[in-house]
Order: structure tokens, then sequence, then C-alpha cells
């Protein structure tokens, strides 16, 4: 998803920061240029999303210019627009889809927000769109807690429980989310004696006595939830908050016990477990670089640099990862492009 708001405040942290901290980057395997990247034939406009299905198709989402985004068009196979036939419910003023996001059963998962006339009764829900029937199902019965800029989702393999990271950019928490409703995540966070208890942020969706966390990603196997955290951020005020490194945690669903397996990162963003469950891809540091992390041998691998990424997704067989590229911020020039990773 792309970061709007939060890409500002990036950029605002950035450059207030640049001049006195270095990366403190941890030991890597620069495989930049072995990695061999093909440009992939798809219409030369703004994307916004980018999803390689599980049935091998990809797909490249661009929503509709008027914000907050509707409707999104879907590009498949590099071929043919398709537009999302997303109904506009009745009982709202507008209806808009958010987040869009792969769904473990195949469809594609999103966040449904119902605005009306007063704020305060506005309603979002978890949505899943089948993209053979084109039937939308509402698979979290009961609304979610906010809408916000900053909210994503990742779902266990048999759909029975989801993660969410609900956050304002500077704050944030995560929900799980269940067939029925959202609850609280009873898991306390560690790193030597600074403990972060995410339940108590649950109510108020994040405070600055936490740290900083990113968007949840969980393991195809359904053991392990991957998340990047900043305990730097804890207690701190303001955008400087956004200005801290860091750690790759995998948490347990089950026992919530997590492990930190790579620290050192600046701005995590598009976390993704790979389908076969071997590795993380991710973009992040301060240039914006594409990296893959191995869980097994805990190796990290910078896969590409230079210009902005602004999605990514693995290929079915994890060969390859597909990318949305921009030359620059301002992304006067955009591509498709498709990574092969080495052997």
């Amino acid at each position: 998803m792309r970061r709007s708001l939060i890409l500002i405040l990036f950029v605002i942290a950035y450059i207030l920061s640049s001049c006195s901290k270095t990366s403190s980057l941890p030991e890597y395997n620069d495989v930049s240029e072995q990695v061999k990247y093909s440009v992939l034939n798809f219409p030369s406009v703004k994307f916004d999303n980018i999803i390689w299905r599980r049935d091998g198709v990809l797909i490249a989402m661009q929503n509709e210019s008027v914000r907050p985004l509707r409707q999104p068009h879907a590009f498949e196979g590099d071929k043919k627009l398709r537009y999302l036939d997303l109904e506009q419910d009745g009982n709202c003023v507008v209806t808009h889809y958010r987040f869009p996001s792969q769904l473990p059963d195949g469809r594609l998962g999103m966040i449904k927000w119902c605005a009306t006339d007063n704020i305060f009764t506005d309603a979002s829900y978890m949505v899943a769109y089948d993209w053979q029937t084109s039937q939308l199902e509402k698979i979290v019965q009961n609304q979610l807690k906010h809408f916000d800029l900053s909210q994503c989702f990742s779902w266990n393999p048999d759909m029975t429980k989801g993660v969410q990271r609900v956050s304002e950019g500077l704050t944030g928490t995560l929900n799980w989310l269940t067939p029925v409703g959202p609850e609280p995540v009873h898991i306390t966070l560690r790193d030597g004696s600074r403990t972060w208890n995410l339940a108590q942020d649950y109510e108020e969706d994040g405070s600055r006595e936490g740290g900083r966390i990113s968007c949840p990603s969980w393991s195809p196997k359904g053991d392990q939830i991957a998340v990047f955290v900043s305990f730097d951020a804890m207690g701190v005020a303001g955008i400087s908050r956004l200005d801290k490194q860091s750690q790759l945690l995998l948490v347990s669903p089950e026992t919530g016990e997590s492990e930190s397996v790579l620290s050192g990162i600046y701005y995590p963003e598009f976390i993704e477990w790979s389908p076969d469950g071997e590795s993380i891809a991710f973009v992040g540091d301060l240039t914006n670089e594409l990296w893959v992390f191995d869980v097994e041998t805990r190796s990290l691998f910078l896969i590409a640099k230079g210009g902005e990424f602004d999605d990514l997704s693995w290929s079915p067989d994890s060969k390859n990862i597909a990318v949305i590229w921009c030359d620059s911020m301002e992304c006067e020039k955009s591509e498709i492009r498709q990574y092969t990773l080495p052997k």
C-alpha cells in the first residue's frame, strides 16, 4: 500500500536527522549486482498496489484519483484491465475500499469503510473479494476499531485468525482479527529491560509510551508473525519517533514469545513472508532498498537499490519478487519490475 501521509512524515524525519545520523545496518550480503530484473509489460501509469496471486497471475492495482480511494482497477497478467465491481453500500454516503492484500485462500482482502453524515458513526469492516465470481463477503462480522491511513493486516493459513496494525503513523499497536471481531493482543514484547504490552494500547490505538510497529506478516506455516518494532521510540514525542531504528521480531501467535533476529533497520515497509516460509522481503533503510532476510540462516541480502520501491509481492514459487518501482519520490517514471533471486 502506498505511504501517503506516512511517507511525508518519514521525509521530514529524515531531513531533520540525516546530517547527524549514520545507518547502523547489520552485516549483509550485497547481491544487487547479481540479481537480474525485467520490466513487465504493464501500462506506464502510477500504480498503488501489486499482488502476485497464488494462481500465478500478477495483479497491479490502480485506485481512482479522487481521495479517499474508492474503486480500485486491476491490471491482470499485464494485459487485461478489470474494474472491480465493489458494492456501494446504500447505508453509507460513500463506501471506500482500502488496503488490498492477498488472503491465504486466494481472495483479495480489503477494509471497507462506510462514511456517513456524522463522522462519529463511520464504520469499517473486513471483506474478501473473489476474483472468479466477483462476490464480496464480510469476513469479520463486527466493525473494526477505527479507519485511518495506516491500517494493514495478515491472516493465518486457515483464515481462523488475523493480525492487524492500527496506527495513526506515530503511534500504534496490533489487534487480533477473528470472524467475530477485533480483539486486543495480550503479548508483551521485550528488549532487555524495556517492555511493551500491546494490549495496553488497544483502546487508544497506541501511545507514545509504546514503541513503533510495522505492518505484520503471518508466516505461511502459521507458526510465526514477522513484525518490525522500534523500542527506541518508547517515550519519545512527535516525529522524532520515526527516526529510530527497528528490529525484526518473530512472534509466536500461540505463546506470545518473540525473538529478535535482525536490528539496525530504518523505515521498514512492505514486509512480506515468502510463500515457502523461508524468507522475508521488505523495503527499508535510509535509501529505500529492497531486502530479503533468510529466516533459517539468519542472513540478510541486499537485492536492489536506487529509486523508490512502493510495494512488493512474492511469486508463488518464491523465486521472484515483483515491485512497483519509481525513479523518485515524485514518481515521474514508474515501472512494474520482476527481480529473479539468485539460487
